[in-house]
């Protein structure tokens, strides 16, 4: 656990007024680009942290999903406008007239990393794993509370049974990675996280799990038995665990690495200016974003007044300026922009003065003449947690801290790692936690929003929510938006958050690699399409 001094908002501002504002563009390398695939090779990804597992919903970090993306299949896969699906392992399906079931139908000749056959009794088996409550699944409630039961047709044939009907009966029947019956169903479900399979994937997805080592790399190879012909492409895919960002881009730059995610934003921006570089710097919209989540069980942030007022005193733009340079962009809803629910919010301006107007509203003034505010002869102080994220989560949290400190709040600024931070927030043992969320992509407020959900950190409750969210499950697009938008009024205006920015999902590819697709999805969506010139 580490302290940091809080220090001047002059001289953090002056800091971040410094960094210019990149254009989200990318600078293409000036060579010619080959365009036939080519077979071998290996493809070098570094990861800023080692994942705790490998098992499907078990898995914790963002990191880890990234590899069991390429370990594993779902039946099918949400479409770049996140409105539709395309096939995957199921080729075909069709819902009921009732619109109470779907049935799916399953490619021919789909064979797990060991060469098993997958049938309909795997997509079973899977259903009943993310339905164990035992099952440690952040994402149930989300995708599978409107389900009741998948039932078995025939070897390739799969029925979904729903308990009412569901605008997106798809995107919650295929959600969540494929398990073989055979390998998972020897595993305890109330020891999922543990034992050796969580750090021994078994999948039907374009690479299989090699191995594991601790503190470096996982290391993936072709699965020879992947149902796509003549997919993947390269040999190998190696997951580097690269702790430190400058490290990181130093290898990076000296071709040690092909694919690097979360980028310093000063160096990626100067980067993009560069030409004829044996890398190309790409961004687009993402679907990650940070945000101070006020615990609502604490009595300091009870108070709708207190959590607008350290709002109001953040300087947003300075901080998307100077830190993100360009690459983010600022927003207020539970729902994220390229959601098509997404309603925009009028965002909260920064506004010191009056901040330091709705505290005193709320009773905090400076009685003493200390420089801190007070309330009953209790100064206005508490722990910031700041979980996780990476450079740049480090980075912001340090103006923010300044920021509050020129209104007269004390707030002391104590760093985690990913898991310890989590599970603070899980437990409630935190005032007010900087994190990220890498957002849902549908029109759901189950899992982060309604009351005594899991990932209901803050613990924000309010019926209304509720009601709304559950009506807007049940009805299409049209008739469901004006639920949507109601809610994201009632959130926003509630404070719960602090909004800081919606990033874009920046990342370097080098000169050598191709075929990477890079959309809201994800920066790692397509590793069965990706090739690389020359062996490494």
């Amino acid at each position: 656990m580490e302290r940091v001094p809080v220090r001047s908002a002059r001289h953090f501002i002056r800091c971040l007024t410094l960094g210019l504002c990149a254009a989200v563009v990318w600078m293409p390398v000036a060579t010619a680009t080959p365009t036939t695939p080519r077979r071998g090779g290996t493809i070098v990804i570094a990861f800023a942290t080692e994942p705790k597992n490998l098992m499907p919903y078990g898995a914790t970090s963002t990191d880890a999903g990234e590899v069991l993306g390429t370990v594993f299949n779902m039946l099918a896969q949400t479409d770049s406008d996140f409105a539709g699906c395309s096939p995957s392992v199921a080729e075909s399906w069709e819902p009921s007239a009732d619109g109470l079931e779907l049935v799916m139908h399953l490619r021919a000749g789909v064979l797990w990393s060991d060469g098993v056959p997958l049938t309909a009794e795997d997509v079973r088996f899977t259903y009943e794993v993310q339905t164990d409550s035992t099952v440690n699944w952040s994402a149930r409630a989300s995708f599978k509370s409107m389900l009741s039961g998948c039932d078995v047709l025939d070897p390739r044939t799969v029925r979904f049974r729903f308990k009412e009907r569901d605008p997106a009966a798809l995107h919650h029947a295929k959600e969540g990675y494929l398990l073989p019956k055979h390998i998972y169903g020897a595993v305890p479900r109330h020891e999922w996280e543990k034992g050796d399979r969580a750090r021994h994937p078994v999948g039907c997805g374009p690479y299989r799990f090699e191995r594991w080592e601790a503190g470096q790399r996982i290391v993936l190879v072709r699965n020879e038995h992947y149902w796509e012909p003549g997919k993947p492409y390269a040999d190998r895919l190696v997951f580097q665990f690269v702790p430190e960002a400058a490290t990181r881009l130093a290898q990076f730059r000296a071709g040690q690495v092909d694919y690097i995610n979360d980028l310093p934003r000063r160096e990626a921006a100067a980067m993009q200016e560069q030409k004829r570089t044996p890398f190309t710097i790409r961004s687009v919209r993402g679907r990650a974003y940070e945000y101070i989540g006020y615990n609502q069980r604490d009595s300091l942030f009870a108070d709708r007044r207190v959590r607008e007022a350290l709002t109001r005193a953040i300087d947003r733009p300075s901080i998307i300026r100077g830190l993100c340079y360009g690459f983010a962009e600022p927003f207020e809803s539970p729902i994220v922009p390229i959601v098509w629910a997404y309603d925009p919010q009028p965002l909260t301006p920064y506004d010191p003065e009056g901040a330091k107007r709705l505290l005193a509203a709320a009773g905090w003034r400076d009685t003493d003449g200390d420089g801190w505010l007070d309330r009953r002869g209790k100064r206005f102080e508490f722990e910031f947690l700041v979980g996780g994220g990476g450079d740049l989560r480090k980075a912001v949290a340090v103006p923010i801290q300044a920021n509050w400190k020129a209104i007269g709040v004390l707030a002391n600024l104590t760093f985690r790692d990913s898991e310890p931070a989590r599970a603070a927030r899980s437990a409630g043992k935190y005032a007010a936690a900087l994190g990220g969320w890498n957002a849902n992509t549908s029109a759901n407020l189950t899992a982060v929003w309604c009351c005594n959900q899991r990932l209901n950190y803050i613990g924000f409750c309010n019926a209304r929510i509720d009601s709304l969210n559950a009506a807007g499950l049940r009805l299409g697009p049209a008739e469901a938006r004006p639920l949507w938008q109601e809610a994201q009024r009632i959130i926003a205006a509630e404070y719960p958050y602090t909004w800081l920015f919606y990033e874009h999902t920046v990342v370097g590819q080098s000169a050598r690699l191709h075929g990477v697709r890079l959309d809201a999805r994800g920066w790692i969506q397509n590793p069965e399409d990706w090739w690389v010139d020359g062996v490494r």
